[in-house]
């Protein structure tokens, strides 16, 4: 099992993310998903179309993975352009920058039945706002 969901989390990074093939989303999340935008797969492809549409040329490199059990660990590297406005964000909406953005996060997959369950994220969230110029960096 540790095999499969492995892959079907390189087909997340990939698929989703890298491809913008939300529909792929059925098939991955499962439908009592709980964690990025929660409430099932639709949850997961409003919180994604939020990220896609700020930065259309997003590209996530899984970096490092680890699988064990029901749970499969990636680091990532996220890279996009920011310009269409991000609208989730604790500052409110943020307009298109033109900024570039280079954001590593660690995600944790855990599966059941061949669907991703849950996710939890831990991303570098101060380096991103501040890329954005929505944060000011230290004097």
């Amino acid at each position: 099992m540790v095999v499969i969901n492995r892959t079907i989390a390189r087909r997340l990074i990939q698929e989703v993310f890298n491809e913008q093939n939300l529909d792929a989303i059925e098939e991955l999340v499962a439908r009592d998903f709980v964690g990025l935008g929660s409430g099932g797969p639709e949850g997961f492809r409003k919180v994604t179309a939020v990220w896609l549409d700020a930065f259309p040329d997003l590209q996530v490199t899984m970096e490092h993975v680890i699988a064990e059990g029901d749970w499969v660990v990636t680091r990532t590297m996220n890279r996009g352009t920011h310009t269409g406005e991000f609208a989730s964000s604790p500052f409110g909406a943020i307009p298109a920058t033109g900024s570039r953005i280079a954001v590593t996060e660690t995600e944790w997959l855990r599966f059941a039945e061949g669907k991703i369950v849950e996710w939890r994220s831990d991303w570098d969230a101060l380096g991103f706002y501040q890329q954005l110029g929505v944060i000011g960096l230290p004097a």
